[in-house]
């Protein structure tokens, strides 16, 4: 029997991908904002310009998110997708067990 720790996990090779993978559409108001993290602007690889465009169409007039995942720095992201401006951004967001509650005190 091997006991792997959290630091065995992370030192372990990650499949690296450039594809970003919906797993659901969520209505934007039930994903709090103390859940994102950074933001990007994603923009289509020559390959699958129609693809972006039909994503951007879907989600705009829906007020959704796409809760996906995707791969960087080694590192497997949770995070949201959603129309800014006319064009998809990418929020990273935090995995649930990393949001800490708050402590406030009177």
């Amino acid at each position: 029997m091997v006991i792997l720790t959290k630091e065995d996990l992370a030192s372990l090779p990650v499949e690296q991908s450039h594809e970003i993978e919906v797993i659901e559409f969520v209505p934007a108001d039930q994903v709090g904002p103390v859940a994102f993290d950074s933001a990007y602007f994603l923009e289509p690889a020559s390959r699958s310009n129609r693809a972006y465009v039909l994503m951007r169409e879907a989600l705009e007039p829906t007020d959704r998110l796409a809760i996906c995942t995707f791969t960087l720095r080694n590192r497997t992201r949770l995070c949201a997708m959603r129309v800014y401006k006319d064009i998809l951004m990418l929020q990273t967001s935090l995995w649930p067990d990393e949001i800490r509650p708050a402590s406030w005190r009177a």
